[in-house]
């Protein structure tokens, strides 16, 4: 069942006419074929564009309510650099869960775009959030977390390393770890990248280093694209949410800042 059909039969609540009333006053008007142009809909929503504008309305259902609950707070932020902007929210029905919303509009850049992507190389992008939210929890800063840790995580890295390919040597290690951190400023983010590779990929791949070496020439190769998700990481923290489920669907280009942006929170 499409968009407007669901607007025909599920919008009963006295909030529609606040929904109506925002939605005609910034130009999207449910009735009219502004919205014919259908992105596609994810397990939970449909989501058309609106022509002519960078908009995007997304209609949902959301029985649990976290997704809503982290919609609001977005829709408090205004520009936010990383992560997609929400500008309304409403639930439109007492009789269901379902709920409009307006977002930007994001779109594929293209760099993934009909590629085959490693799943250790998407495992990895979903590591990213778990992890430095628990390195946070437990350390207080992802800095102290370094300070402490840095000397042995590379030890152990070297270590399994060269333990699991008599062809491998320390300098081999270390040349890695040095390709993996040329392309990246921040220290402490390096750091959190060599952790990930260690704990999630190179111990999960015991015996096979190649997958490691393939993992950081995907990470060197998008390094753009691994900063823009951890500044998105960062500035959901900032407003105390947690995204939940970061994949490489989840991270859409927006044309106008010229960066990555991270969507549908969960």
């Amino acid at each position: 069942m499409g968009l407007k059909q669901l607007l025909i039969e599920r919008i009963v609540h006295d909030n529609v006419d606040e929904a109506r009333d925002y939605l005609i006053r910034n130009g999207i008007d449910l009735d009219d074929t502004n919205l014919d142009y259908y992105i596609g809909s994810g397990s939970y929503g449909d989501v058309y564009k609106v022509k002519d504008k960078n908009k995007v309305v997304k209609f949902f259902d959301d029985a649990s309510g976290e997704e809503v609950k982290k919609y609001e707070e977005l829709e408090k932020e205004e520009n936010l650099q990383y992560v997609c902007n929400v500008y309304f929210v409403r639930k439109v029905s007492d009789n269901s869960n379902i709920h409009i919303a307006v977002l930007d509009y994001l779109k594929t850049h293209g760099l993934f775009e009909g590629k085959h992507v490693r799943r250790e190389f998407s495992a990895f992008i979903s590591h990213l959030e778990p992890t430095y939210l628990n390195i946070i929890e437990g350390h207080g800063s992802l800095q102290k977390y370094v300070s402490s840790k840095s000397k042995i995580l590379i030890k152990e890295f070297v270590r399994i390393y060269t333990q699991v390919d008599d062809l491998n040597t320390k300098d081999d290690a270390i040349n890695l770890l040095k390709e993996l951190g040329e392309p990246f400023d921040d220290t402490d983010l390096i750091y959190l990248f060599i952790y990930i590779l260690y704990e999630y990929t190179l111990m999960y791949e015991s015996g096979n280093t190649m997958i490691t070496e393939m993992v950081v020439k995907y990470i060197t190769k998008n390094s753009d694209l691994l900063k823009d998700i951890f500044e998105g990481i960062k500035e959901y923290k900032e407003m105390g949410i947690e995204h939940g489920d970061i994949h490489l669907g989840n991270i859409l280009w927006d044309d106008k800042k010229k960066n990555y942006k991270l969507i549908d929170p969960i």
